[in-house]
């Protein structure tokens, strides 16, 4: 290996987590700033901070809709809720815990099994109506 040929040098990248993950708005701010003073090409931007230009649009175009709070992650609008129980099987499982004596998760899950099978859904798994009977039950 010839060191003084540029198409031998070793180039050493960090590993490191999902920028999108550690950043605030600011340290994103940052990495566009340059783009957005029309100094430096996005592909650029991408290669010197080792992320994808798809992500790097992405920042831009949310920072050009919603101004510097764009850059903040935003949370999912579906936080807390079941996904896999609607609000039809909450009631079930709400009657259900309300029985005396009270059923157990093994019991109220076949009947949320059954109930979804006679409406040609999928069942949830068992895991998931544990988790929605013990939210529901405190």
């Amino acid at each position: 290996m010839d060191i003084n040929n540029p198409y031998h040098q070793v180039v050493f990248v960090p590993i490191l987590p999902a920028m999108d993950d550690l950043t605030p708005a600011s340290e994103k701010y940052k990495i566009l700033a340059d783009f957005i003073e029309q100094k430096v090409s996005m592909a650029k931007i991408a290669r010197q901070h080792n992320l994808p230009v798809r992500t790097l649009w992405s920042w831009y175009r949310n920072f050009q809709k919603e101004g510097f709070s764009g850059l903040n992650r935003k949370g999912r609008s579906d936080r807390g809720q079941h996904r896999k129980i609607s609000p039809q099987l909450e009631i079930l499982i709400v009657d259900e815990l309300l029985q005396i004596p009270k059923p157990l998760i093994t019991e109220i899950f076949q009947k949320v099994r059954a109930a979804c099978i006679a409406e040609g859904r999928d069942p949830p798994s068992y895991s998931t109506v544990y988790n929605a009977v013990k939210k529901l039950s405190d």
